[in-house]
């Protein structure tokens, strides 16, 4: 195929008339060992880059997948690459689309210039790569040719290969035979480029090309996807050992520091033999620890440190630490070696970070592995012989009988909890408490647990607690109400109520500008915005700094509202003196109120397991304590305070609830022991049964000293003091808990909520009247009272209507409650509580809320969020909430299942805030909202703000455009 040549920035010859270039005269680049193995794809014409990743996502998918142990510690990164020229905008799409050239002329005599599409690849060369391979597209494809004709003239580096799928030539672009392998993805009935011209474009262009053929129209399609797969990868450069300056061999130590350099060859000197530099890549280190005094013979597993040195040791980091060989030296106790080599690693690793920080430290570091060793040897092969072992080697009756006595240490995992071994019963009791106390230490020093699912969240709250403890109460109060059947007896509820109720979060419209109360705001460029309208309304309780009762302890007590906090949005009949710093909005959440615990639920009393399985669809537990201390375990009612006898305290109550969690899932898991000690990959499955997934257990396993690297192998020596130690742990992240201490109306509720706080300093605690929120609200309704929840006051209405209607000993009734509510719960806390309850409930484990917008400029929420609603949809009117480890892909995903968007995505843009600074200083000058383009893999929680706008283009029959002639002016 001859074509005219049009002159441009770079001079093309024919291909034909000359001798083709050969790829071995193009210079290499040289890789390392870290480097990705990056490809280069381009898009077709009407396309973009994501719109081609997203076509193309499942060859990127696979490469990724299939590259590992083709390649060494090289992973396969794909780059998509836009075009230099955008199309106009098409009816329907929301982001105009792109072409690598421009077609000028006639028809029959038609040119375009090449220069930009070589340019913008040149660039992308310089930018993102070198890159091992290309893969092109229709369009693509030409400029593909043109670039790579242009890089083998000037003999500029190039990729290895190339694929072509739906090939065209670049007009005017004389042919150029190009020496490397290429595969040609061609559709049989592809309608938009005829089949024979994708093979003439092959054969003009590549020296030996492979041609695969697929029945399909003008895409590459799946059907390829092996010999695509198989082409690529036998394509992409390895590593090799006897590459030139391969760093791995044993041999070259060039690449090691000379500080370094100069400790190995003392330690070689010190050790001979017993010392061996394992790699250079990493610098690895072996050094066996032979002259052991452990009371008995050599054997031939003589136990070993490696060691592995960073660049920057010893100077930043210290290096890092593994034992080996200790199987043999614990004898017929082999099984206990996980746990030792466990033990030593953590000892030595102290060691090198607190004793030996900035030093060379290997010789100290080795001395410190013979010493700890011959100290602990003996312990540890007494640890998993047990008590009969002990015995057998004891020297007299005393010892004998001594060793004999069970500890918490050998406590078998399938030990009854509650048997007729009162021993054991107690030394469960004592591995679950010291397990657990260590679980929350651990927790309140950590952040938030993380969730390692993505997508829209469907938030629950559960609440447990014994029965009476005012639960159903709280649940009505929480979701207005009154689906909880209230009395006051045990097990008023028998089947799980679940309901909708409300917690806190900060409004964006706080720092973007747009008001609840005027369309205005400090931001001058947003004062046309209208104002903010959240669906579920504002929250009527903001801004809570603290309780103003002196006599609650503030630390870990949740703030209630206090009266002088501010103005409800949007509400000009109360006027406090300071309005809040930011306002907060209400989002929905479930709330599941299961049955009373009883103690010994876990084994079936009371309502048994049934009822702790209910707890499973929550992500956070609220514990309801009965405040007033006036009920027993079982929740009978006991007259007179908590310290009459029979009735329990909420300090107690709070022990033995959280100890039929942990017996339930330990007894589960004890009562498969012998299958898991055979199968230690199955000890994980015996926790994600639990609505979690297995980042949940490893973190637990982490909390409770344990790596994935060895935990297999020590699984099958645990005994309960480690399994109590792992369930402690899951708890604490699987099911975080808030302490709300009820009834805080009642007398002696102050003293219960002291008592508790001091108890129980990890855990958050909240203080809550359920019964005064509920009474309140519904007498504010019937017009009988007026209450402010916002100032925290209430006044009857004497002269209204409602009150009229009541008979007088309904009067006198509730106004004897609203001033006895005044003085119990107004006056000392500011509010009820509830609406904070709820709110740190959730901040134990906070979901990300997203405000999808149709436009950053007028903040309106997407209509299909509020498509129940036969109102156009307000600013900033709806929210979703997402799991934390969510995408922008995953909030696209979730708003196209909704039927919000349609179409392929795009582009996505975020409201960020950024601060601004003085003139010539350095010195804050204030902040300002602006927009921000995100990534299709950017986390959502990466912008606090949460305002998203997703762009998409609806898609393109490319089978219905025919290519057979010089494409369109454009």
């Amino acid at each position: 195929m001859q074509r005219s040549i049009v002159p441009f920035k770079y001079a093309l010859t024919s291909a034909r008339s000359q001798k083709s270039l050969k790829a071995r005269n193009v210079p290499n680049h040289s890789f390392t060992m870290l480097d990705p193995a990056k490809i280069l794809f381009l898009h077709g014409k009407q396309q973009d880059a994501e719109i081609f990743s997203q076509r193309i996502a499942w060859l990127v998918k696979k490469l990724q997948r299939n590259s590992t142990g083709l390649l060494v510690d090289r992973p396969i990164q794909c780059v998509f690459v836009d075009a230099p020229f955008t199309l106009p905008l098409r009816e329907g799409d929301s982001v105009p689309m792109r072409t690598w050239a421009v077609y000028q002329g006639s028809s029959e005599s038609p040119h375009c210039d090449w220069s930009p599409a070589i340019a913008a690849i040149d660039s992308a060369w310089e930018n993102q790569g070198p890159f091992v391979g290309l893969v092109a597209f229709s369009q693509g494809n030409a400029a593909a040719a043109a670039w790579l004709k242009h890089r083998f003239l000037e003999r500029m580096e190039t990729p290895n290969f190339a694929v072509c799928g739906s090939a065209v030539h670049p007009l005017t672009c004389e042919p150029f035979l190009l020496d490397m392998p290429s595969l040609h993805i061609i559709g049989e009935n592809d309608t938009a480029v005829a089949p024979s011209r994708s093979q003439a474009f092959a054969e003009d262009w590549f020296v030996d090309p492979k041609i695969h053929l697929h029945p399909g129209r003008h895409q590459i399609a799946t059907s390829v996807s092996q010999p695509l797969l198989d082409f690529i990868l036998q394509h992409v450069p390895r590593h090799t050992a006897d590459t030139e300056g391969d760093c791995t061999k044993k041999g070259d130590c060039s690449t090691v520091p000379e500080h370094q350099s100069d400790e190995l060859e003392s330690l070689e000197a010190i050790f001979a033999s017993d010392f061996e530099i394992v790699s250079y890549a990493p610098l690895l280190v072996k050094i066996q620890l032979r002259d052991l005094d452990l009371g008995d013979e050599v054997t031939s597993d003589e136990p070993a440190l490696l060691f592995t040195l960073p660049a920057t040791y010893p100077e930043s980091d210290a290096p890092l630490i593994r034992v080996e060989g200790l199987t043999a030296l614990l004898q017929q106790n082999a099984r206990t070696a996980p746990v030792m080599q466990r033990h030593m690693q953590e000892h030595l690793v102290r060691c090198a970070g607190d004793d030996y920080a900035g030093a060379e430290a290997l010789f100290q570091l080795v001395e410190e592995g013979k010493s700890w060793l011959q100290e602990h040897i003996s312990e540890y092969r007494s640890l998993s012989a047990g008590p009969a072992a002990s015995t057998a080697r004891a020297g007299t009756a005393e010892d004998s009988a001594e060793s004999a006595r069970p500890t918490a240490a050998s406590l078998p995992v399938q030990a009854d909890l509650n048997g007729d071994d009162p021993t054991a019963t107690a030394l469960h009791r004592e591995c679950m408490e010291a397990a657990t106390t260590q679980a929350l230490l651990e927790a309140a020093r950590a952040p938030p647990p993380s969730v390692s699912k993505r997508g829209v969240w469907d938030y629950c709250v559960g609440l447990v607690g014994k029965p009476s403890a005012g639960k159903s109460t709280f649940f009505n109060a929480v979701t207005k109400s009154n689906q909880a059947k209230m009395a006051a007896y045990p097990f008023t509820t028998i089947d799980a109520n679940v309901g909708m109720g409300f917690f806190a979060t900060p409004c964006p419209s706080h720092h973007i500008g747009a008001s609840a109360a005027s369309s205005g705001g400090s931001d001058s460029a947003r004062a046309a915005i209208a104002p903010v309208t959240p669906v579920d309304g504002w929250c009527p309780v903001d801004a809570a700094t603290g309780p103003a009762h002196t006599q609650v302890p503030k630390r870990n007590v949740v703030a209630v509202a206090s009266p002088d906090n501010g103005t409800r949005h949007g509400d000009t009949a109360h006027k406090c003196p300071t309005p809040p710093r930011c306002r907060r909005r209400l989002q929905r959440t479930r709330i599941k109120d299961v049955a009373g615990l009883v103690p010994g639920a876990y084994m079936g009393l009371g309502c048994g397991n049934a009822f702790l399985n209910d707890l499973l669809d929550a992500d956070v537990l609220v514990h309801v304590l009965d405040g007033s201390g006036t009920t027993d375990r079982g929740g009978v009612a006991v007259d007179g305070a908590g310290t009459k006898d029979g009735a329990s305290d909420p300090a107690s109550d709070v022990a033995w609830i959280r100890d039929e969690l942990h017996y339930w899932v330990y007894s589960n898991v004890a009562a498969k022991w012998d299958a898991i000690r055979s199968r230690p990959h199955k000890f994980l499955a015996m926790f994600t049964g639990y609505h979690c997934r297995e980042d949940v257990v490893v973190e637990a396993l982490r909390r409770a000293g344990y790596t994935m690297r060895t935990v297999f192998d020590e699984i099958p020596a645990f005994g309960a003091r480690e399994v109590h130690r792992v369930v402690a742990n899951f708890l604490c992240i699987r099911f975080p808990m808030l302490l709300l201490l009820n009834k805080m109306d009642k007398a002696g509720s102050i003293e219960n909520i002291n008592k508790t706080q001091h108890a129980h300093p990890t855990h958050p605690i909240a203080v809550v009247s359920a019964k005064a929120e509920l009474d309140l609200t519904a007498w504010h309704n019937a017009g009988i009272v007026q209450f402010d929840q916002v100032c925290g006051q209430v006044h009857v209405e004497t002269e209204g209507a409602a009150w009229e209607s009541l008979a007088a000993d309904k009067r006198a009734r509730v106004q004897a409650a609203v001033d006895a509510y005044r003085t119990t719960v107004l006056s000392p806390f500011g509010s009820t509580g509830i609406m904070e309850a709820i709110s740190a409930a959730v901040h134990l484990k906070p979901p990300v809320v997203v405000y999808p917008v149709v436009s950053l400029d007028t903040l309106q929420s997407v209509p299909m969020l509020a498509a129940t609603s036969k109102t156009k949809p307000g600013v900033l009117s709806e929210s979703v909430l997402m799991y934390p480890g969510s995408t922008v892909e995953d909030l696209y995903v979730a708003l196209k299942n909704r039927g919000a968007v349609t179409g392929d995505f795009v582009r996505a843009e975020a409201l960020v805030v950024v601060a601004d600074r003085a003139p010539d200083s350095a010195a804050f000058a204030g902040e300002h909202v602006a927009k921000h383009p995100v990534r299709k893999d950017d986390t959502l929680s990466s912008y606090p703000l949460g305002v998203f706008c997703i762009m998409t283009n609806r898609k393109v029959a490319w089978q219905h455009q025919h290519h057979s002639g010089p494409p369109p002016k454009s």
